[in-house]
């Protein structure tokens, strides 16, 4: 993104004072344009800048939502899969014939 410079700057780039114009990332520009150290060339380029970023966030958003459904999903399927067994052990319980009031009581566990 382009940018003008309202102080001086230098770094490995090389030194620049106020009033120039630069070409940085967009994430640099920004991080000049917060802290006043630069404005945007012009306010199309800046607006499209901001409108990707924002985009972005969203679809990081979109992927973390994702994500965190993914592990639910994954904890539910495992407790699932713990009940089954256990309904599994109780009809075995019940078609031995065994008495109930014998056996250990699991059930509280």
């Amino acid at each position: 993104m382009k940018i003008i410079l309202n102080k001086h700057i230098s770094g490995a780039k090389g030194s620049f004072v106020a009033g120039d114009e630069i070409e940085v990332s967009d994430n640099e520009a920004l991080r000049y344009i917060d802290k006043g150290i630069a404005i945007p060339k012009t306010k199309k380029e800046y607006d499209a800048v901001l409108k990707k970023i924002e985009k972005e966030k969203e679809i990081e958003e979109q992927k973390q939502k994702e994500l965190q459904a993914l592990l639910l999903r994954e904890e539910l399927e495992g407790e699932k899969e713990k009940l089954l067994k256990r309904v599994q052990e109780i009809d075995e319980i019940l078609e031995s014939g065994e008495d109930v009031s014998k056996t250990n009581d699991s059930t509280d566990k």
